[in-house]
């Protein structure tokens, strides 16, 4: 009953059974509450044969006994059928749900659930999980009845048990078997959506390293890449919620920049913001640190998905994004509301205000001279000036596939977002929350564990630079490229011929066999799901001599089940790349299996600056030791747009602090000579 109880979303329940005298024949005999409980109490009442009379809905109770269906009513007082029961019309009930407890066809009890807070409660998953726990009570309680009633039946109570042992079995086999088709249809799910878009974005990459492409295709291109990032994301969402029901769903711990990785979501969303003429303020404190260890891409689908909302249903006003460090755990509640800011007056960001006068986020705790070498917790909140979320409907927010009503006008989106957020939050270590009132704005927020780590940690830091050429001196390596989709050999073809390898094509894993065999390539790309023989079994042939061997074999695979790799691994496969890739993740397997060396672009000199790097080193103080006369000449030329003027000034400047005049470079150079203003008239 507590399970029951639980995940059905119900605030009560009861067990109903047939009074003892007709418990041989269940379609007869008066109907009998045997036990109660309600979702805010830790006990199950155990009742002594209450009527149903005057307690329950009589006309429900009597049709699902009759006819052995289950009832669902999302508006019980509005249902035409049942809406002249005397105990709907005195509550006025909401939810409903009527359920029969069957074995083998014939009814053994009845549970009713009721919501008398939201519309709607039982939804379609609801009841999916409600028929899987429904057929364990009835076994329970034949089994249960057993011992009570040995005289009933001719058989051994030792017979029947083993009866029932058997069915427990057998519904449990057949979870399994349930479980691994979804596994499967996840699997080919992935890989008839992932490939095509593996093509499209992987050629759109092609395109846009062109040099002659015109600007106007250009921008097309880089359309396509985006639209091609969306639909992927949306995709991701849905796979990504499978793996979470499943339980497949693992960390995949990555040491990043954390600064690049906010500038890098500031810029992702800098374009909608300003179609939108919204502000979109993010901002760290100073003691947040540059380079950790975490789930990056886990963390970065969290924010993408609380930021995209932000922008999507604010209006006027903006979004504020802000991230704090506490050195402890995290001690966030799972209440549907926090205040989260120092000044209660400033609980959200008024409409139409600078988000920049926005409070600043207090840690829960403030943090005592940190150890370098330890876990803390980020704490990230994101604030909009949008329509909020009405009370009633947060309690439903993080639901599968449930919208709210802002969600549903917007008609955008799948309504899994906010579940899979949370579900990742939590998957590290974290809790999230939201404050949210209409016509004022909503936040979200959530922390999360990391570790901070030394910068010469940081991975695939040289591939963020494009590829130029090979290095010279090196061996003509033969690579063999094996897919069953022209589309993804032709991306990879175009990807490397021009580079200087050596290049055949195989449309499956015995072609690819084959070739290898005559050919002897340095290194195989293999997809995993192929016609004819599969990436598995050929990776396996080859693997399986002493030739093969010295044949590196990298997995291309669609597959988003993480335990994937442990399967490529096992066929003998010497690493994995997920698609859709990017040109970089070849590069990196090509330099790390079989030695290539790659010539890089330069950088710029000033690439690297971050805009926490520029605010730090065009602090109050630093501008503070410059003369008022120089930055006098500087806040002129700006306004002016002198760009002699202003590259002058900054020459001066240099002479007295290099690190300012570098960052006031960095502006000029992208000619934001607005920023440089606005610094000065700050300051």
């Amino acid at each position: 009953m507590k399970i029951l109880i639980e995940n059905a979303g119900a605030q009560r329940g009861y067990l109903i059974f047939h009074s003892p005298s007709d418990s041989a024949n269940n379609n007869s005999g008066e109907l009998l509450i045997e036990a109660a409980g309600a979702i805010d109490s830790e006990s199950i009442a155990v009742l002594q044969s209450i009527s149903i009379d005057n307690n329950l809905p009589v006309s429900i109770v009597n049709y699902v006994a009759r006819t052995g269906e289950t009832v669902v009513l999302s508006q019980a007082f509005a249902s035409k059928n049942f809406n002249s029961d005397p105990y709907i019309k005195q509550h006025q009930n909401k939810s409903i749900l009527c359920a029969p407890l069957l074995k083998q066809g014939q009814l053994i009890g009845i549970i009713y659930l009721e919501n008398n807070l939201i519309a709607g409660a039982f939804t379609s998953d609801r009841l999916e999980l409600l028929k899987v726990l429904s057929a364990s009570a009835a076994i329970s309680i034949e089994n249960a009845r057993l011992y009570t009633n040995l005289a009933d039946s001719n058989r051994t109570l030792e017979t029947k048990v083993e009866e029932r042992t058997s069915e427990l079995a057998l519904a449990k086999k057949k979870a399994e078997v349930a479980n691994e088709a979804k596994s499967s249809f996840l699997a080919n799910m992935s890989h008839e959506l992932r490939s095509p878009l593996n093509a499209i974005l992987g050629f759109s990459q092609i395109m846009l390293r062109s040099q002659n492409l015109p600007k106007e295709h250009q921008d097309n291109v880089a359309i396509i890449t985006r639209s091609g990032d969306h639909l992927l994301t949306l995709i991701n969402q849905v796979l990504d919620l499978s793996k979470i029901e499943a339980g497949r769903t693992i960390l995949n711990y990555k040491n990043f920049d954390l600064y690049q990785f906010m500038d890098d979501l500031e810029d992702m969303f800098h374009i909608k913001s300003d179609d939108k003429q919204l502000q979109l303020v993010v901002k760290y404190s100073p003691d947040v640190p540059r380079y950790v260890r975490t789930d990056e891409v886990k963390l970065r689908q969290v924010l993408i998905n609380l930021i995209g909302n932000a922008l999507k249903f604010t209006q006027e006003g903006g979004v504020a994004v802000k991230v704090n460090l506490k050195p402890e755990a995290s001690s966030l509640k799972p209440a549907k509301t926090v205040n989260i800011v120092e000044n209660s007056e400033n609980s959200n960001i008024p409409a139409n205000q600078s988000l920049e006068k926005c409070s600043k986020i207090s840690p829960l705790q403030n943090p005592n001279d940190l150890d370098s070498g330890s876990s803390y917790f980020l704490i990230f909140a994101i604030s909009d000036t949008g329509p909020g979320v009405a009370a009633d409907e947060l309690d439903s927010l993080f639901e599968a596939f449930v919208q709210t009503q802002t969600g549903k006008n917007s008609q955008e989106g799948t309504g899994l977002g906010l579940p899979i957020s949370r579900n990742f939050v939590e998957l590290m270590g974290g809790k999230m929350s939201v404050y949210s009132e209409l016509g004022v704005g909503t936040t979200f927020v959530f922390d999360t564990k990391i570790s901070a780590i030394d910068p010469r940690e940081i991975e695939g830091k040289k591939t963020a630079l494009q590829v130029i050429c090979l290095a010279p001196n090196q061996p003509r390596y033969r690579i063999l490229i094996v897919d069953d989709k022209p589309s993804n050999n032709l991306l990879l073809l175009k990807l490397l011929s021009p580079l200087g390898f050596e290049l055949k094509e195989a449309c499956n894993g015995q072609e690819a066999v084959e070739i290898w065999n005559d050919w002897e390539p340095h290194l195989i790309l293999m997809d995993m799901r192929m016609p004819v023989m599969d990436g598995y079994e050929a990776t396996k042939q080859i693997k399986g001599t002493l030739k093969g061997q010295a044949t590196a074999i990298i997995a291309v695979t669609a597959s988003v089940l993480e335990e994937e790799r442990a399967v490529v691994s096992s066929a003998g496969c010497d690493d994995f790349i997920r698609k859709p890739f990017r040109e970089a993740d070849i590069f990196d397997a090509l330099q790390k299996h079989i030695g290539v060396n790659f010539i890089y672009e330069e950088p710029a000199s000033n690439k690297d600056l971050t805009k926490l790097d520029i605010q730090a080193a065009l602090s109050r103080s630093a501008l503070a030791n410059l003369p008022a006369e120089l930055l006098a000449d500087l806040l002129a030329a700006s306004s002016l747009s002198d760009m002699a003027k202003v590259d002058s000034c900054i020459e001066q400047i240099r002479k007295l602090d290099e690190s300012v005049a570098e960052a006031l470079a960095f502006l000029a150079n992208d000619f934001d000579y607005i920023q440089i203003v606005s610094l000065i008239e700050t300051y």
